[in-house]
């Protein structure tokens, strides 16, 4: 006898822009909308946990794209991209799905 899974539909992969404690200072100073972050990691990190959480609750698979200072300058030069909100989520993304095809 077997059973049949129900088919629960594609799963929605998010790349979360992740910040490390030590680059912190030298992100904010990167970032052309720092106005619109904590000035505290601790508080950036209270936030991004909470919105990874809401994100895993919507059953979707989290990945967490750690954003590393020159990396992210590189990426926004190359691509033509202002280094803000959309250009971190944007980057986010196309870690996630890189490091989800790496492993599928």
């Amino acid at each position: 006898m077997s059973a049949t899974l129900p088919d629960l539909g594609p799963v929605q992969i998010v790349g979360i822009a992740w910040y490390r404690r030590g680059d912190w200072d030298a992100l904010r100073a990167l970032f052309a909308d720092a106005h619109l972050l904590p000035v505290a990691y601790d508080d950036w990190l209270r936030r991004a946990e909470r919105a990874e959480q809401q994100a895993k609750a919507q059953g979707k698979r989290v990945v967490r794209a750690v954003l590393r200072p020159q990396a992210f300058a590189d990426w926004c030069t190359a691509n033509g991209r202002t280094p803000d909100a959309a250009a971190r989520t944007a980057w986010g993304n196309e870690r996630a799905m890189a490091e989800y095809r790496q492993h599928h």
